[in-house]
């Protein structure tokens, strides 16, 4: 791997940990711990981007005490150039498990924007009720989930992009686009499971594109579980390529009753 390969991944991952803020968020060092009410990985894990303030062992303390006063389970997020390099192997030995293997997948917007198609969209720049709406529908989320990761989504400070595309007078697919820097992240893309194969999630993707284009923009991410087969088909159509991986490691541990 090569140091401007290196950098310009942590540069990315640095920018997709922005993308998506936690409520709760202490730097301890070069450790950014963060803390959401356990909604979403993301949200509530150590983000190891530069080494700790001390040495490892304490450093993984100092995590454990800051999620277990707040009853959330501790969690990191690791890459292969996590800081320290030994953390994973750290956590490992103490008990820690491998949760949600993803994958952080580039593709060049012009080529995204090649798969367009001429399906109808609707776009805000705001997350709206009937978005979020239909977004619980979908992935049938509860009432207080939902709610939580709506407040997420609110708190994206970079310009923001909300997509719906409707069949049948229903919204039957979803995606969130947000720009930083020199990049755009698709997230949240989501189809009614009666409604896939339709191009309803290319449509989506590429409404995104389009407008991250409009603002300048030259290349899209986005971060997909690495078993998740069907979608990881549908973005290599599109023309996204795996750029490096990321994973966590998660401690289950008992935390004192309210």
């Amino acid at each position: 791997m090569s140091r401007l390969s290196l950098e310009s991944k942590r540069k990315l991952q640095r920018i997709a940990a922005d993308a998506w803020p936690a409520k709760e968020i202490e730097q301890y060092g070069g450790w950014q711990l963060r803390a959401n009410h356990g909604i979403t990985s993301r949200a509530n894990s150590v983000f190891p981007e530069n080494p700790p303030p001390t040495e490892v062992e304490k450093a993984i303390d100092y995590a454990i005490s800051f999620y277990k006063r707040r009853k959330i389970t501790p969690q990191f997020q690791l890459t292969n150039f996590t800081q320290p390099p030994n953390l994973d192997e750290a956590l490992k030995a103490r008990g820690f498990t491998i949760l949600m293997p993803t994958q952080v997948e580039i593709a060049a917007v012009d080529d995204l924007l090649q798969h367009q198609i001429d399906i109808p969209v609707l776009t805000s720049n705001h997350v709206t009720n009937r978005w979020i709406k239909r977004y619980q529908e979908m992935l049938d989320l509860s009432n207080y989930y939902v709610k939580i990761r709506r407040k997420i989504m609110e708190r994206i400070s970079q310009p923001k992009l909300l997509v719906e595309i409707s069949y049948d007078g229903k919204i039957v697919s979803l995606a969130l686009g947000v720009v930083h820097k020199e990049w755009v992240g698709l997230f949240s893309v989501t189809t009614d499971p009666e409604y896939r194969r339709l191009g309803c999630a290319t449509a989506a993707s590429c409404a995104i594109a389009k407008w991250a284009k409009e603002l300048g923009v030259e290349h899209a991410y986005l971060q997909v579980e690495s078993d998740n087969t069907p979608a990881l088909d549908l973005y290599r159509k599109l023309g996204f390529g795996k750029y490096f991986d990321y994973w966590y490691r998660t401690l289950e541990v008992e935390t004192p009753r309210a």
